[in-house]
């Protein structure tokens, strides 16, 4: 039954992985551009250097605590994906509160906004 079990669940892992990869991978460019278009003038290189460092440590302390998690048996790689749903939901919620850039309100003919 377990053998079933991981074959039925085996392609929806896969899919899971694909979609997590395709997330990470598009949240990069939109974090920069939010950090280039947020900050000011003078701060915007060491954010976006901190930025590029945070997501260097953020890659290492995932590979740390997947490595201890695929150390707990045979569905450690379940706890693995799963454990990618915690900071992605933080983000998106924390995404949901980010206000349009000036240059898409200015762009969409809302220059008093953009101001």
């Amino acid at each position: 039954m377990r053998r079933l079990l991981s074959l039925v669940l085996m392609p929806t892992g896969r899919c899971t992985r694909l979609l997590i990869g395709i997330a990470v991978g598009a949240d990069y460019p939109v974090a920069t551009s939010l950090l280039a278009e947020f900050a000011p003038r003078r701060y915007r290189g060491p954010l976006l250097g901190g930025l590029v460092v945070m997501w260097f440590v953020g890659a290492a302390v995932a590979y740390t605590i997947d490595e201890a998690l695929l150390a707990i048996g045979d569905d450690g790689w379940r706890w693995m994906l799963a454990s990618a749903a915690v900071p992605a939901t933080v983000i998106i919620l924390l995404r949901l509160a980010t206000p349009e850039s000036p240059r898409w309100l200015a762009k969409k003919g809302r220059t008093e906004e953009a101001a």
